[in-house]
């Protein structure tokens, strides 16, 4: 988090400072006092976990101006110990979702964490390079659309799965039925050894997917993976019971969000 923290001193302040909708002390009105007021004198008091071992003397979000949005502020998960908040910032043309993780001790609520899905400035120069070019060759044009999809909005990522939802859905089908762990999109899964498993490899490169994958800890779901770098991803997920839904937390799962019955969305860090 410290990295991208710093990495927005540079924008200008939005001017977006509104009253906070909650109540003071409510964990909603901690989100809104991180992302929006442009001072907290005493935000360490609500300060717990690594927020304050590490952070107790940076400056928040909103202190340091970051153009966040304040009608998007949502409640993704929320429990009478714990709670997860989304916000969305404003980063040049772009859109970032920013998540908020609090827990409720003896004293009331407190901020624990904030996360983003955390890519580099080199994915965002190679982004625009690409975006820019006026012709692009067949093999670069496919990894443009897939880096334009991982820097998505979750609104948007929820736009296009509700385009998308049928082939999305017959990829997660036909990967069920087989026994790999993990399969890529195409061109590199052009050489998988069935006819099945290069079907599925093509399925995905029409979608601008990067692979699909299982793992042993959560066993009911199958990840249709849309891309990132290294252990920071985002993706869909079909887990078939509630309780295998993997949980949200700022060391994993940064996001798990319903898009539809059996669906999600999910980021990772």
């Amino acid at each position: 988090m410290r990295f991208r923290l710093l990495a927005l001193l540079s924008l200008p302040s939005a001017g977006l400072a509104q009253a906070p909708s909650a109540s003071p002390g409510d964990a909603r009105w901690l989100v809104e006092q991180f992302f929006f007021a442009s001072a907290w004198p005493d935000k360490r008091r609500y300060y717990a976990g690594e927020m304050k071992q590490v952070y107790a003397e940076e400056r928040t979000l909103g202190e340091y101006g970051a153009q966040a949005r304040h009608e998007s502020v949502r409640a993704i998960a929320l429990g009478d110990r714990e709670a997860v908040y989304g916000v969305e910032l404003s980063i040049g043309t772009r859109i970032q979702d920013w998540y908020a993780y609090l827990a409720k001790g003896a004293s009331g609520w407190q901020l624990r964490a904030v996360r983003t899905l955390a890519l580099p400035p080199l994915f965002f120069m190679l982004l625009d390079s690409l975006a820019a070019a006026t012709t692009l060759p067949d093999s670069l044009a496919p990894l443009l659309e897939n880096m334009r999809l991982v820097a998505s909005s979750d609104s948007a990522l929820k736009a296009f799965w509700s385009a998308q939802r049928p082939a999305i859905q017959r990829v997660a089908d036909n990967f069920a039925r087989e026994t790999v762990r993990s399969i890529a999109a195409a061109p590199d899964g052009l050489a998988a050894p069935t006819e099945s498993l290069r079907a599925l490899a093509e399925q995905l490169r029409d979608l601008h997917l990067r692979g699909a994958w299982r793992d042993p800890e959560f066993p009911g779901c199958v990840f249709i993976e849309i891309g990132g770098m290294i252990d920071n991803e985002v993706g869909f997920m079909r887990c078939a019971l509630d309780g295998d839904v993997p949980p949200i937390t700022p060391e994993r799962f940064i996001l798990v969000e319903p898009v539809t019955a059996e669906w999600y969305l999910y980021k990772t860090t």
